[in-house]
């Protein structure tokens, strides 16, 4: 998770849940995405926009279909 110079608590509430990159501006979502693209070491990374309810297990089917050597 990025966060973008947050004046809310969202480092406290995030903290021991994910994985998290505190920036000291905000760059906006293509420059947050691109900090935490550069720092990912799994072989699938999604980027949502904060906004973005997941309401089933669509995203984890995504994220399945879309790991290397996968035949769908």
């Amino acid at each position: 998770m990025v966060d973008t110079a947050s004046a809310d608590d969202t480092l406290a509430v995030a903290e021991g849940r994910a994985d998290l990159v505190a920036l000291d501006d905000n760059p906006g979502f293509g420059g947050a995405s691109n900090a935490c693209v550069a720092r990912a070491a799994s072989d699938v990374t999604v980027l949502l926009n904060p906004d973005v309810t997941l309401l089933d297990s669509g995203l984890d089917t995504l994220a399945e279909r879309a790991r290397p050597g996968l035949r769908s």
